[in-house]
């Protein structure tokens, strides 16, 4: 799976966890970024410790959220 479906697959998954009536639809897509913004750091902190050859796929799917 390339960084930029990755990208849009952690994005799908937090919009889905950010569904509200209450909020417009750029809030909610907002949200959803910032939440796999979130997901994606806590993986680049863990690579950092673990296997840093990997960081630089997350890096990129980070980028790719950071572009939505």
């Amino acid at each position: 799976m390339s960084p930029k479906e990755k990208a849009d697959e952690l994005y799908t998954h937090m919009v889905e966890c950010v569904i509200n009536p209450e909020l417009t639809v750029l809030e909610m897509e907002a949200m959803a970024i910032q939440c796999a913004l979130i997901a994606v750091d806590e993986i680049l902190d863990g690579f950092r410790k673990l296997l840093p050859y990997s960081r630089d796929y997350w890096q990129q799917v980070r980028t790719d959220i950071e572009n939505l």
